[in-house]
């Protein structure tokens, strides 16, 4: 391998230095100023003066005369209170009360109940039976606590 030789390794010897920048001064005449106002537009000319929608129409923008659409304005979110305790979601009071249902249903003393009406009550048949009963209990606690 040959390495390549370039002259001089000194950097600051192979690039010239910059002259100095002239800043430019800024000029302050009445034909910028004038320049500047062109530009600009009072509020008053850019938005519409009502917010009622039925009686703004459509915008027209001033500097391009294009016609654009208003978004109609957001409704406020009424603050609902609802009677579930604990500010609770009706889907979260429903799946507390799911639990409890399914609680209830698979105590010992239920469970003794359905093996002795429920023929072969540890096979398939104990698990349909009290899926079932979970079921019927959770629709009549849901009617009577929710009321609705």
């Amino acid at each position: 391998m040959e390495n390549l030789d370039f002259g001089s390794s000194d950097v600051g010897q192979l690039i010239p230095p910059a002259p100095p920048e002239e800043l430019p001064v800024e000029k302050k005449d009445s034909q910028q100023q004038m320049n500047m106002m062109e530009f600009s537009s009072s509020i008053d000319d850019v938005m519409p003066t009502s917010n009622d929608p039925d009686t703004m129409g459509p915008y027209i923008n001033p500097s391009t005369g294009r016609t654009t659409g208003l978004s109609m304005p957001t409704p406020e979110k009424k603050s609902t209170k609802t009677s579930n305790p604990f500010n609770m979601t009706d889907d979260q009071y429903q799946a507390i009360i799911a639990g409890i249902v399914a609680v209830l249903v698979y105590s010992n003393a239920i469970q003794t109940k359905l093996a002795g009406v429920v023929p072969n009550f540890q096979g398939m048949n104990g698990t349909v039976a009290s899926a079932l009963l979970i079921a019927i209990a959770f629709f009549f606690a849901r009617r009577y606590i929710m009321k609705k």
